[in-house]
């Protein structure tokens, strides 16, 4: 004798109610392989009903099997995983090589695939103030850059108050041999991001070979970067021989400095009146998305830190 509910309306019968309900979970998960993913919908799924889903909806969980996984993919993450270098071309500003003064860099990020094409993937752009950046020393300079994602033509480069990706920044610290070293911090722009916060590089205090860190989001170090200070890159870098030789910049797992696993190299100037510096980062094998972008963000601060003129118009070195 079956069981049944009383409602105000009408008597339902319990049994009838399980079968409607199992007809219609197999029916909608039939929908899901039969349709698949829809570029569309941020979930790519459809109901019984073929209406969209949103991610919100508790309809997704109730309905999905078990052992179907749903993925939401960022394009960002998902490029860079497909990568196995990342090229940085500094922009050149004529009025800042006829002048001689300090203008906020630019930089474009690209993805190099293992058949070389590129991917413009960012445009990075610094926000300081003239004089933070006629008169204040490399190592205490203060600014803030944001690094957009550039959406094949659908945005506008020059445009930095939307699709931006990543905010970097720098703050001031009066730097002094060991005391103070400078860093750089990253995190993700908006609040897509449960942890917006992706990391941080910090230059160490070395008597001789410049030094940095890797560090994410827990304070873990993921890498160190180490480069010889013997190279005519880094020893000549302010005349004419310095102009024309390479600079690498070696990155290593922690504690283990024999076999470098990754390379940061900021190549030599085709032309020696140029003022833009480009950089080659060899990304170590295995490296998650995340880890990738902050060896970016390392190749800024190395470009800031070994490459940039001091406020007073002269190099650092």
């Amino acid at each position: 004798m079956s069981m049944k509910v009383y409602n105000d309306k009408k008597n339902t019968d319990v049994s009838k109610i399980g079968e409607r309900r199992k007809s219609k979970q197999l029916k909608f998960r039939g929908s899901i392989f039969k349709n698949g993913l829809n570029s569309n919908n941020s979930t790519g799924l459809m109901d019984s009903d073929n209406k969209k889903l949103s991610t919100k909806s508790r309809r997704v969980s109730q309905f999905i099997p078990t052992n179907f996984t749903l993925k939401l993919t960022d394009p960002v993450i998902t490029t860079l995983e497909t990568i196995e270098e990342i090229v940085i071309k500094q922009e050149a500003d004529i009025l800042e090589a006829v002048s001689g003064c300090q203008k906020p860099n630019n930089y474009h990020v690209y993805g190099r695939m293992s058949n070389k094409q590129l991917i413009y993937i960012f445009k990075c752009r610094e926000f300081s103030e003239c004089c933070m950046r006629c008169f204040c020393p490399v190592d205490c300079r203060e600014f803030d850059m944001k690094i957009k994602h550039m959406k094949t033509g659908k945005n506008n480069k020059n445009d930095f108050n939307k699709d931006i990706y990543l905010d970097v920044t720098k703050p001031l610290k009066c730097a002094c041999i060991c005391l103070c070293r400078p860093e750089i911090n990253a995190k993700f722009s908006g609040s897509n991001k449960k942890n917006n916060i992706l990391g941080k590089i910090k230059s160490l205090f070395s008597f001789m070979d410049p030094k940095f860190e890797v560090i994410n989001n827990e304070g873990k170090t993921l890498y160190t970067i180490v480069a010889d200070c013997c190279q005519c890159g880094l020893m000549c870098r302010n005349n004419v021989l310095g102009k024309t030789d390479e600079a690498h910049f070696f990155i290593y797992n922690p504690n283990d400095e024999n076999k470098p696993v990754g390379d940061i190299c900021k190549k030599s100037n085709e032309s020696l009146l140029s003022i833009s510096d480009d950089y080659v980062i060899t990304l170590p094998k295995n490296s998650e998305p995340e880890e990738k972008l902050l060896l970016i963000v390392a190749g800024l601060m190395i470009d800031y830190q070994y490459f940039e003129k001091n406020g007073n118009a002269t190099s650092k070195y």
